[in-house]
């Protein structure tokens, strides 16, 4: 939460599909910063969590087998977002839109703070499951339209998570020299 206090500087205020700002879609402010600038900084906390995330989704992948068949993943950029009170992502979406979006394969959320029971929740639309994350909650899900999902109003409290996604590492000529 500090270093997302820190670093004002690059708030930036949540925009829709088509660029603009949408207040009613979505309405949080947040950054994004990539690996390399990570470790480049050293940036000790993200790098911590990344390594604390690499082991959760490898304990992810026992109970879905399949998943070894990749023997690497990317990690995406981290995102930052704070919601305020009254912010929110209520537009049902999916992290794997469009051929840009492609590459994704799973989304990965961090809570960094705890919120009332009757804010913030994630909801699931067609798996009709809804969860309310609290501080320490990293939730990973497939990035794919079968996990849309949306975020419910902050209404007492504000909210801060990091967001990413793990996304194919094969290309065409590292699939071709494995045949």
């Amino acid at each position: 939460v500090s270093f997302f206090d820190k670093n004002h500087e690059r708030h930036t205020p949540s925009v829709s599909k088509n660029g603009k700002i949408d207040k009613k879609q979505k309405n949080f402010i947040g950054f994004k910063i990539n690996v390399k600038e990570i470790n480049e900084n050293k940036i000790e906390c993200i790098s911590n969590f990344i390594r604390i995330l690499t082991s959760c989704y490898k304990d992810y992948k026992k109970n879905w087998d399949f998943l070894n068949k990749w023997e690497k993943l990317y990690l995406d950029e981290v995102s930052f977002e704070k919601h305020l009170i009254a912010g929110h992502h209520l537009a049902f979406h999916c992290d794997k839109m469009n051929i840009n979006t492609s590459h994704k394969l799973f989304t990965w959320a961090f809570y960094l703070s705890d919120f009332e029971k009757d804010e913030g929740s994630i909801d699931f639309k067609y798996l009709n499951f809804s969860v309310t994350p609290k501080k320490g909650t990293l939730l990973i899900f497939p990035s794919d339209w079968t996990h849309i999902h949306r975020e419910n109003v902050m209404k007492k409290n504000e909210k801060y998570v990091l967001k990413g996604c793990f996304h194919f590492a094969d290309t065409f000529e590292e699939i071709e020299k494995k045949i």
